[in-house]
């Protein structure tokens, strides 16, 4: 039997929520048209090393500050940027290296903006959104600041959430092909999804760990005539040092270990008002947050449904990683995509208030609030200035309680069609 018409009031609404987001694309779009020819931090980077390999400069001389951050300073005059990324990060932009750095971020932004709309229908589809539901995630998802970010600054983290949505639709369906060749290229490329691996060891998914090993190990000797085994040496090196960076410690970087690390950890120049400064407080409670992360992770690939604990792997790989910043917070669309499409299983009266602890979780981690307001810099009030990061640990928070409660998750009772 067809479901019940909706009533003309709530059609009205369904509308409405389309218009919005209708308006929001095309809003996107001039966004992008007018952030096409900028130079910014990110995309001339990436641009570089494209252009360095393609002229056969060193690799590893990309992780010399000075030296790589001249060679940005020589194509784009007053913008700066280092080279923290994989050797083969180099190889993004490969195809675009020996253009102009104005073409090539014109074509990256085109192709970021069909990248988007390729990934948001797959979510949709793949986690079951229907109804008012289509419209409000893509509401959220357009009007998010960590997506204009991510277009501003000409970065990668689409086309790494549309890997991470393979990978979890490869999960899912059990290829492990798929999942594997995926991730590698997530994991190869910009380091992205790491906490996915815990779960797949926790699970016993050998072939897929298989396929993730050799897609990754493929890229990097196919490549490693042009990067070289010292480029990856000097990486080694760069992620060794990581914790003695002072400049992590700002709040930018919205993670645990950079609110553990703004709280605990002064620095003249990038810290100066912590709330308690005891460095070697800071880096035990890091060790604490990056072994309950892992816990976590083992904890719900034995007890979780496979979509939820893919969920929380995606969303504590951000949350643990001390390099979060707010245009890696894209990738947290895609949990929120499992998470709404399961909450909407659920009868009206007991999805509304999952819907709304969801709804808070997005805005706090979509919202362009001031997080790098000197105001919020010293002492007690820098707890202020971490709102993506208290949207992820809801949204978190939401997911454990959704995989582990007894009898399974969201979405056990079966829906009714006509409120959605």
């Amino acid at each position: 039997m067809s479901p019940p018409a909706a009533p003309p009031a709530r059609r009205l609404a369904l509308l409405a929520l389309w218009c919005v987001s209708l308006l929001l694309a095309v809003q996107l779009t001039f966004f992008g048209v007018e952030v096409a020819r900028l130079p910014t931090n990110g995309f001339v980077a990436y641009h570089a090393a494209a252009r360095l390999l393609r002229q056969g400069a060193p690799v590893a001389r990309f992780y010399d500050d000075d030296w790589f951050e001249a060679q940005v300073a020589a194509e784009t005059p007053g913008v700066r940027d280092n080279y923290f990324n994989p050797p083969t990060a180099a190889l993004l932009l490969l195809p675009l290296g020996g253009l102009p750095y104005g073409t090539a971020r014109v074509i990256w932004t085109a192709f970021n903006l069909l990248v988007l709309v390729v990934a948001a229908g797959w979510l949709i589809r793949a986690a079951g959104l229907r109804g008012w539901l289509v419209p409000a995630f893509s509401i959220a998802l357009l009007a998010s600041q960590p997506l204009r970010e991510e277009l501003h600054q000409g970065q990668a983290y689409l086309l790494l959430l549309l890997l991470l949505t393979a990978a979890w639709c490869g999960y899912r369906s059990g290829r492990a092909g798929l999942l594997g060749a995926s991730l590698g290229l997530a994991l190869t490329l910009k380091l992205a999804g790491i906490f996915i691996l815990p779960l797949l060891l926790a699970q016993r998914r050998w072939r897929a760990l298989g396929w993730t090993a050799a897609t990754g190990l493929t890229l990097a000797l196919v490549s490693l005539p042009w990067i070289g085994l010292d480029a990856w040496w000097r990486f080694a090196g760069a992620l060794l040092r990581l914790r003695a960076e002072p400049d992590l410690a700002v709040t930018a970087y919205q993670s645990l270990p950079g609110l553990i690390r703004h709280l605990t950890t002064g620095d003249a120049q990038w810290n100066p008002g912590p709330l308690l400064d005891a460095p070697l407080l800071g880096r035990a409670l890091q060790v604490v947050v990056l072994l309950a992360a892992l816990g976590v992770v083992a904890v719900v690939a034995r007890r979780a449904d496979g979509d939820l604990a893919f969920a929380v792997a995606v969303i504590v790989g951000v949350v643990a990683s001390p390099l979060s910043l707010d245009y890696h917070y894209v990738l947290l669309f895609l949990p929120a995509a499992i998470l709404l499409g399961r909450t909407s299983r659920n009868t009206p009266n007991s999805a509304w208030p999952l819907l709304a602890v969801l709804g808070l979780a997005l805005i706090l981690m979509g919202a362009d609030l001031p997080i790098h307001s000197p105001r919020l810099r010293d002492g007690w009030p820098a707890l202020l200035a971490y709102p993506k990061l208290y949207g992820a640990l809801l949204m978190l928070t939401l997911a454990l309680w959704a995989s582990l409660r007894p009898g399974g998750a969201c979405g056990e009772a079966r829906a009714d069609p006509a409120w959605l």
